[in-house]
């Protein structure tokens, strides 16, 4: 798990971009395993208590449109001392829970500085050389995934200890600051000269058309984490509870599918033949959840669909960083604009659709998304295809 060969960001700035990753993650998914706690400390409704996941994605999105700028005007040193200060006093907030104006703002402010930190990572993990940024992504994706699968593990944990569930979002602070301390993120070498202005950066087509992979990719995992136990739990009749435990099959799939094919599989021969493959199995657990009706069949379908989903936003990454044409910086802010966009677009489109027509009748737009996604993947080209360049 270490990149040790000659090239790329090397042992220290890998394993760091790592740690950096999975707190992140951790955030990502424990914002939404908090709302019910935040509700029942507040008095939220239940449309109140969602708006924290949503904050999180629009401070993500805010973070793509200005990290690369404030990268440039600080340095990569100091925008990371601000991005991780911005974490801190953001899960301090949170914490407090002493309104929901504040909370709301402290999830913003994960979302903000998260995402910069995402932005960063993507830079350092996407540097030419060693094991390849393939396998780099791949391995990072599968440690954040970790981390967000143990959050609601957590949550519940503390939750039920004398330590309460506002101790959550403070222990995963200890990272970063230790991080920081220690010397932070670093993209390599410093350039001899000064980067060109975000202004001036021109990204070319091949990497908006990897972009827009990213952004399906990612707008096909959240669709599942938010809406997968309604759609189980219409077509199955089982209680709510019942379904979200059979929807956690998804991430599952997804922790395994990582573990076990990520970090072997990419980096290792072209790839268009197995994201087309993964894209296939995605598309038909999506088929079996949306037509089964019993809980056999859908726990099936959610499992097939994680394993599907499950490197499909690591080798995206990998694309588009490749496509970048050398602007790696700006390449890895408009990646943080795609996953907030996804995160805060798709699942509200998609309930929006089953507000209006039902949540079976709005499925298909999710299976749907395997093909949007194949044919953005195949604009772009393999990342070992110099032609697509």
């Amino acid at each position: 798990m270490i990149d040790e060969s000659p090239g790329g960001p090397g042992r220290r700035g890998t394993w760091t971009a790592y740690a950096y990753l999975s707190v992140f993650g951790f955030y990502l998914y424990a914002i939404g395993a908090l709302t019910p706690y935040l509700r029942g400390e507040l008095g939220l409704t239940d449309v109140q208590a969602a708006l924290h996941p949503s904050s999180v994605a629009v401070g993500m999105v805010s973070a793509g449109v200005i990290a690369d700028a404030v990268e440039h005007r600080l340095g990569a040193r100091r925008a990371g001392l601000l991005a991780v200060g911005v974490v801190v006093i953001a899960a301090l907030a949170v914490a407090s829970a002493i309104a929901l104006p504040v909370t709301l703002a402290g999830a913003f402010g994960i979302g903000l500085g998260g995402g910069a930190v995402l932005s960063a990572v993507n830079q350092v993990l996407g540097q030419p050389g060693g094991i390849g940024p393939e396998v780099r992504l791949a391995r990072a994706n599968t440690w954040s995934m970790l981390a967000a699968f143990a959050a609601p593990v957590l949550i519940a944990t503390l939750a039920a200890s004398t330590l309460g569930w506002r101790a959550v979002p403070l222990l995963p602070l200890a990272v970063p600051i230790a991080l920081e301390l220690a010397g932070g993120l670093s993209p390599g070498p410093t350039p001899a000269r000064r980067p060109a202005a975000p202004s001036a950066v021109h990204l070319p087509r091949a990497f908006w058309l990897a972009w827009g992979f990213v952004s399906v990719a990612v707008s096909l995992e959240f669709s599942y984490v938010v809406w997968g136990s309604s759609i189980v739990s219409v077509q199955t009749g089982v209680s709510l509870e019942t379904a979200t435990a059979i929807a956690a099959l998804f991430l599952a799939g997804m922790l395994a599918g990582r573990i076990a094919l990520g970090a072997r599989l990419v980096g290792t021969t072209r790839l268009r033949r197995w994201v087309e493959m993964a894209l296939l199995v995605a598309a038909v657990g999506g088929v079996i959840v949306w037509l089964s009706r019993g809980t056999t069949a859908s726990g099936v379908g959610m499992l097939l669909a994680g394993l599907g989903t499950a490197t499909l936003y690591p080798m995206g990454l990998a694309l588009a960083l490749g496509r970048a044409g050398g602007a790696s910086a700006s390449a890895g802010a408009r990646l943080t604009l795609a996953s907030g966009l996804a995160i805060l677009v798709a699942p509200l489109a998609l309930g929006a659709v089953s507000d209006a027509f039902g949540v079976v009748a709005g499925w298909p737009l999710v299976v749907a998304l395997c093909l949007v996604a194949l044919l953005f993947y195949r604009s772009a080209g393999d990342p070992g295809d110099p032609a697509a360049s």
